[in-house]
């Protein structure tokens, strides 16, 4: 009898894994645990997508050359409109630690707040896509050790001596590469829940903000038994920061080119004493242990927190098998997009799909947030039960 029992439990258990596989077979599919099977999304979503949010091809932030100069976007984004939601305002906020955290606040006069975090290096000029995506109020920030350098040539104590700091604009000194960060997200929230009594926040992380956010979400949720996102956007989050910095080692060139590598099978490249010194050379600039932060380790406390994750399936910084490992332990309402995009880029090369999704699953239930995906009349529905509810 107990034989027949294991047996009926290793079926079991082979049957779930079986329905948790990702076929990696269409330009856009989606998983859901809501499906026994990944699904393709229908073309006449994508359609309608394009369509609804065709405004999106006239925004400015959609342009590569214009997000590709910082200095410029901050100074549109701060810059007097015609339409105030449209004019960042620049709001300073002091972490728990002492450190200072640069933001960029549009009031929408909305009771929804999203919180955007970028990836490594990034400063938070470069989301500027996400303020023409999302309609509620939105912050924009930076990380400790990063944004733009306003160092004065006659100012020798703001020059850029470091080698790393001048290339990548992150200063190693103040950087901890996912191991203090969640005390910047945290302060930014809370300030921001004390400034306005919003209904709901939001989080989106890219790459290495997506991480953070669940390492923030599952300390704060342990700390004071409250959520400090009702909802979290992950787009192409990092497994580990040991497995990052490897990839990195193995193909150099992905710290200059994400999308594309290329060092993969230089002679020099290959060499195993070269990896292992350029991971021991970052150890030392950085002064923290690349084995430190997982987000294995905070996964198991994100039970009741929905999640909407955008994942390209030939991701070159994030494997197949990591995006798999994320997927199977979260364990609470989960949806991922797997696309045919380069590292996170959905936002940039199917911004019209990237919208649509994003504000149905902030805006619907689980249920029919999947609904409108596989059926274009629960979609159409929806936007006209919109309107007429305007």
């Amino acid at each position: 009898m107990k034989k027949i029992f294991l047996f009926i439990l290793i079926l079991n258990f082979l049957q779930e894994l079986k329905s948790q596989e990702f076929c990696y077979e269409h330009e856009t599919e989606i998983c859901s645990y809501l499906e026994e099977k990944s699904f393709k999304l229908p073309k006449e979503i994508k359609q309608f997508a394009k369509k609804i949010n065709a405004s999106l091809n006239y925004s400015m932030f959609f342009d590569v050359p214009f997000l590709l100069n910082t200095k410029n976007i901050r100074k549109y984004l701060l810059k007097p409109k015609y339409y105030k939601s449209d004019i960042g305002k620049i709001i300073n906020i002091e972490t728990e630690d002492g450190n200072n955290v640069e933001c960029i606040y549009f009031n929408r006069n909305s009771d929804k707040l999203i919180v955007i975090g970028g990836g490594f290096t990034n400063e938070k000029e470069l989301m500027a896509p996400f303020v023409h995506i999302f309609d509620c109020d939105i912050i924009l920030f930076d990380y400790r050790g990063h944004g733009i350098h306003n160092g004065k040539y006659y100012n020798p104590k703001t020059w850029r001596i470091n080698p790393i700091h001048r290339m990548f604009n992150v200063n190693t000194r103040k950087t901890k590469l996912g191991n203090e960060e969640e005390k910047d997200v945290i302060a930014v929230v809370n300030q921001f829940r004390n400034i306005k009594n919003y209904k709901k926040v939001f989080g989106l992380g890219v790459c290495y903000s997506a991480l953070i956010f669940i390492k923030s979400q599952s300390i704060w949720l342990e700390k004071t038994k409250t959520k400090l996102f009702d909802k979290i956007i992950l787009d192409g989050c990092w497994l580990s920061l040991k497995k990052f910095i490897k990839k990195l080692s193995k193909d150099i060139k992905l710290l200059f080119s994400t999308q594309h590598g290329g060092w993969k099978n230089n002679w020099l490249n290959k060499k195993d004493w070269f990896q292992k010194t350029l991971i021991w050379i970052a150890q030392k600039i950085f002064t923290v242990k690349f084995d430190s932060v997982s987000i294995l380790e905070y996964l198991e406390n994100i039970k009741d927190t929905p999640i909407l994750y955008f994942y390209g399936k030939d991701d070159l910084l994030i494997k197949r098998k990591e995006f798999e490992t994320i997927w199977n332990n979260l364990n609470t309402e989960k949806t991922a997009i797997i696309t045919s995009k380069p590292h996170v880029r959905n936002h940039i090369k199917e911004k019209e799909l990237y919208k649509l999704a994003c504000n149905l699953f902030l805006k619907l239930p689980h249920k029919n947030f999947i609904n409108c995906l596989k059926n274009k009349s629960f979609l159409v529905k929806h936007y006209t039960d919109e309107l007429l509810n305007y």
